[in-house]
């Protein structure tokens, strides 16, 4: 998952650049905006996307990778810790017990895999992005102007980040796996395979699971001094420390950069024209606002 990227919630649309305009969303992860940190490399054209079957293949991979990682296997280590400490609770696979370890289980899991990946280059430069698209956000929202210099003054932290949606999926879904699976009679005599069939009716129950951290994500970023809001999303900031890093200052120009495009669409209902070259820097592009054509759009 890019556990990540989107601007920052529910409650906008992702700002993820594009026409060649690099950033943590674009098929290419190398700036085309100049900067002056070790990752603002001169621009270059962004690579030809992946054919449609490779990329199809490349989702459904994903898909069961997901699907084994934070589905199956949290819930076969429950069941195989009820064994091992000799509870029928946690063997059973339906009792309030068992979806809070199951729970805990996939937290270490999601915790242990984004430490794990944020130690590779390319992910921390990734990660770089995700804290300049958060700052970005957070100045265009206090109804800045959009410059290096205001977005840098505040936090990489956003408490509508998909990072903090991510957790609350994980506390919905306790509370509906604990509300729904007693109700679920046991389909065959076999233990091991009533499991495999608990995690397949666990997959479409993720719909209502994930309309409901929505809902919950939406919220806190309305009322985001309320107490029990900022409880929920707390644990969602804190990981947050991991999927976002402190961006060097032309990232943050490319984060800038995609709001003002997607900014131009919302306003316009088009796209940009030009929008398929690169800039330079951010200073170029707001100097491409203002030619002829685009003024007449």
């Amino acid at each position: 998952p890019s556990p990540v990227g989107g601007v920052s919630g529910p409650d906008s649309e992702s700002p993820s650049p594009v026409g060649g305009v690099s950033g943590p969303d674009s098929e290419s992860p190398s700036p085309v905006v100049g900067g002056s940190g070790p990752d603002s490399p001169a621009a270059s054209p962004a690579p030809a996307g992946l054919p449609a079957p490779a990329l199809w293949a490349t989702i459904g991979l994903a898909a069961v990778m997901a699907i084994g990682l934070f589905a199956l296997l949290p819930h076969l280590l429950t069941w195989l810790i009820g064994l091992a400490a000799g509870s029928e609770s946690l063997q059973g696979g339906k009792s309030l017990w068992f979806h809070l370890v199951d729970g805990a289980v996939k937290m270490v899991i999601l915790v242990g895999y984004m430490a794990a990946i944020s130690l590779l280059p390319d992910v921390k430069r990734l990660f770089r992005y995700h804290g300049a698209e958060h700052r970005s956000i957070h100045a265009y929202e206090h109804d800045l102007e959009l410059t290096v210099a205001n977005a840098q003054g505040f936090s990489s932290v956003h408490e509508r980040c998909g990072t903090a949606f991510l957790l609350l999926v994980l506390l919905a879904a306790v509370l509906v796996f604990s509300v729904v699976f007693p109700f679920i009679p046991a389909p065959t005599d076999s233990v091991l395979l009533n499991h495999v069939i608990f995690v397949g009716i666990k997959i479409p129950l993720l719909f209502p699971i994930g309309g409901i951290a929505y809902e919950v994500l939406r919220l806190g970023g309305r009322f985001p001094k309320n107490p029990v809001l900022r409880f929920l999303i707390g644990p969602g900031l804190l990981l947050q420390r991991i999927t976002t890093k402190t961006p060097d200052d032309g990232q943050v120009e490319v984060a800038i950069i995609s709001i003002l495009k997607t900014l131009w669409r919302e306003r316009v209902g088009g796209e940009l024209p030009g929008d398929e070259r690169d800039y330079a820097s951010l200073e170029e592009f707001r100097a491409s606002l203002e030619a002829p054509d685009v003024q007449q759009a």
